[in-house]
């Protein structure tokens, strides 16, 4: 699966197995394949987290530090 839509309309490139930091949250994970009921984010599962949750693209930020 792509990131097709969050491509075409931000600067933020998703891509599965990047690792990311969550800026509003200030955690650190690893982005998961699309959910195609959540389009419009990108899923991210947290270090520490069971499961992966939906972040808006301009809330991310590449590396994870």
């Amino acid at each position: 699966m792509s990131y097709d839509y969050i491509k075409r309309t931000y600067t933020f490139r998703p891509e599965v197995g990047k690792r990311v930091y969550y800026l509003e949250t200030k955690k650190i994970g690893t982005i998961t394949r699309e959910n195609r009921d959540a389009s419009y984010y990108v899923q991210v599962h947290f270090d520490g987290q069971s499961f992966s949750v939906p972040c808006h693209p301009m809330a991310l930020e590449s590396g994870g530090m």
